[in-house]
């Protein structure tokens, strides 16, 4: 700089006064260039601050700056918060082009018959019911054992021993004698003492023809013969030749071979699978290539508590003696859930659920025009066959679930600040600021009248799980298409959550107690049903008796005659309809006297519709206070235009809007706000 300096001072002495103006202004140029402001980064961050763009770290995406800068955490650059957050609760929407870049693969869900090949290694061991005892029957020695090691092979009535013994030559004499004196003197104390003496020596282990040799031979013998019980193998000698026993002391033990187990060692997770009955392919190595058949006989209820494994007894046909004691053994299964219903499960991959804690999500995709939308769902998961986790709860049959690339949607939902499936509770530990729309909370009612029939029925687990399918079902057949954008997204994450709430209460009703079920239920109710401004408290239910209920559904019947006439323009024919209205109403009690007069100081049709609008309310009144689902299918609709915008309701037995206060000029004012009666029996056949 300098030199550049000394340069121009040289030039300027050379060129005069003309020149140096020009030399001047030059000078101030470079020098402006130089020393100019730079234009940084910050700058930019100023104006993306002021625009509200919202930045995040990837690593730690509860980091939310104005700005960009670093993570104060890692350190890393932050990146700026996409601006296709928009949707649902727990919504994805991604262009094609970064679902193709995030490799994402999805499947679909099935439904398909659930079978697992169940892999299972055991040992052979004898059958514990085929087990004899050959035992002493009287004092005395062994002079001598014709089998005398153990694992012998002996046949049934095979002499097996000789014992001595000075018991069995008193008992020899005494039946001889009382032969001898039967033989002179037929009395009948003769009899009894001939009796009693073949007795005991049938109780000493004689056989028949052994007794019947001494009273032919008339001579007793001071030893006697002992027999195998049955066909077997000798599993364990407890005297030898020459040893002294005592009555009741234990000589042999047999065990017939026909007829084995072999005793399979299951895990804890297997159990499921297995259930007495079951078929049994076992094989051994010592024997290639055949294949023997058993049965599931036994499932030990005790576990090992080190190993975590319990025995599985199998029982085996071993006509020909070829499977072995002590033989190692491996079974295989083809197994079926233990206590699975008779309908087939939708199955789930495996790759596809996402398990953290005791929650497991998946994401599922969803059609749309507007690039790729992908959406979390909490799901209950059944057992896993293979390569399939059984789904009870969360999504349906033809769902796409993503297989791949489900962690970095879950990422991807923290970037843009909604919550993540598999941090539970984000953002929604807290329920809004907010009550449910009307017509959702009239629509939840029926749900928490099934909450409470379950309550009352826990005596009864099968009746207390029911109520509990009966909740999940009115769930899903909640209409959410006429809700408001801003609230839809609660409401279906609402209603994932509370259809798997019922689910899981079932499950632990059956695996546990109908008390542990109820506890776990009205623990997690108040924190779902909150999420949505949903009331959870529980209603009383009061049963009527049939006649009421007869004469309540006589009544309901004329009045919507008369509503359907005022809502097709017919009000001569509602007119027509009065009398009999009024004479079902009037034995309904005192409660319906208002309603009944306004009835009949109706002359025209602006004052019929005035009466109806009373009958509506005593109706209504009754139906909730004691009649709740005890009359069909019955609902209320209100339209806030009629009577000069206060309001007006009417009962009706579908879900639709036909406004019989202001007929065909506003023939669908109105909405359907709340469930008055469900028929219970028709639940299960109810479209979702």
């Amino acid at each position: 700089m300098k030199v550049i300096l000394t340069k121009l001072l040289k030039l300027l002495k050379k060129s005069g006064s003309l020149l140096f103006p020009l030399i001047l202004l030059g000078v101030f140029l470079i020098g402006w260039w130089i020393g100019r402001p730079a234009t940084t980064k910050s700058s930019s961050a100023t104006e993306s601050g002021d625009s509200g763009t919202i930045w995040t770290c990837s690593m730690h995406p509860t980091i939310r700056q104005p700005s960009p800068g670093l993570c104060p955490i890692c350190e890393m650059d932050l990146i700026e918060v996409s601006a296709s957050g928009a949707g649902g609760l727990r919504e994805l929407h991604l262009s094609n082009n970064t679902v193709a870049n995030l490799g994402i693969r999805v499947a679909p869900v099935v439904r398909q018959p659930l079978e697992k090949s169940l892999g299972l290694l055991g040992r052979v061991v004898a059958d514990e019911t085929s087990l004899k005892s050959t035992t002493a029957r009287m004092n005395g020695r062994l002079d001598r054992l014709f089998v005398d090691y153990t694992c012998a092979t002996v046949l049934k009535c095979q002499t097996i021993a000789e014992i001595y013994s000075p018991d069995l030559l008193v008992a020899q004499q005494e039946l001889i004698s009382s032969k001898r004196n039967l033989t002179r003197s037929k009395t009948r104390a003769s009899e009894a003492l001939y009796r009693g003496a073949r007795e005991k020596l049938r109780l000493l282990q004689l056989t028949t023809p052994q007794i019947d040799e001494i009273e032919k031979r008339e001579q007793p013998t001071d030893r006697i013969s002992l027999q195998a019980p049955l066909d077997g193998v000798v599993m364990h000698l407890a005297k030898r030749e020459g040893d002294y026993v005592k009555t009741g002391d234990p000589l042999y033990t047999l065990a017939d071979l026909s007829q084995v187990w072999v005793q399979l060692e299951a895990y804890e997770t297997d159990l499921i699978w297995l259930e007495k009955g079951q078929q049994v392919e076992l094989r051994t190595e010592s024997l290639p290539g055949e294949i023997f058949a058993g049965q599931i006989a036994f499932i030990d209820p005790v576990l090992n508590e080190k190993r975590r494994i319990t025995r599985v007894r199998v029982e085996v046909a071993n006509p020909l003696r070829l499977l072995k004691l002590g033989m190692f053994a491996t079974a295989i299964v083809q197994a079926t859930p233990s206590h699975s219903t008779a309908a087939i499960p939708l199955q789930i991959p495996a790759s596809a659920v996402l398990q953290t804690g005791q929650r497991a999500v998946v994401y599922r995709r969803i059609s749309s025009d507007e690039g790729v939308r992908f959406e979390g769902r909490e799901i209950v998961l059944g057992p896993r066959a293979g390569d399939y986790f059984v789904v009870l709860s969360g999504v349906e049959e033809g769902d796409l679930v993503v297989t791949r690339g489900a962690f970095k949607l879950d990422s991807e939902l923290q970037i843009q600040a909604k919550p993540a499936m598999m941090l539970d509770g984000q953002s929604t530990g807290e329920g809004p600021a907010l009550s449910a729309p009307e017509a959702i909370v009239g629509a939840w009612k029926p749900v928490l009248r099934s909450l409470k029939r379950a309550e009352n029925t826990r005596m009864n687990s099968a009746e207390f799980s029911q109520h509990l399918t009966n909740a999940k079902t009115l769930v899903d057949s909640i209409n959410p298409d006429f809700l408001a954008d801003d609230y839809q997204p609660l409401w279906e994450e609402a209603k994932m959550r509370l259809g798997n709430l019922f689910v899981q209460a079932a499950l632990v009703a059956k695996s546990d107690s109908v008390e542990r079920a109820w506890q776990f239920l009205l623990r997690e109710l108040p924190p779902r049903t909150s999420l949505a401004g949903l009331p959870w408290q529980l209603p009383s239910l009061k049963t009527l008796p049939e006649s009421r209920i007869i004469q309540l559904n006589a009544a309901l019947e004329t009045y919507l005659k008369v509503s359907s006439s005022l809502a097709h323009d017919k009000p001569e024919v509602a007119l027509e309809e009065v009398a009999s209205l009024i004479n079902a109403i009037q034995p309904l009690g005192n409660e319906f006297a208002a309603a009944a007069a306004a009835l009949r100081q109706a002359s025209n049709e602006s004052t019929l519709r005035m009466a109806l609008n009373k009958v509506t309310a005593s109706l209504v009144e009754e139906i909730t206070t004691d009649a709740a689902d005890q009359l069909g299918e019955l609902y209320l609709v209100h339209c806030p235009m009629a009577f000069d915008n206060a309001g007006g309701d009417w009962l009706s037995r579908e879900p639709i809007v036909e406004n019989p206060y202001f007929g065909s000029r506003m023939f669908s004012c109105g909405d359907v706000v709340e469930t008055l009666s469900i028929p219970l029996e028709d639940l299960n056949s109810m479209k979702k």
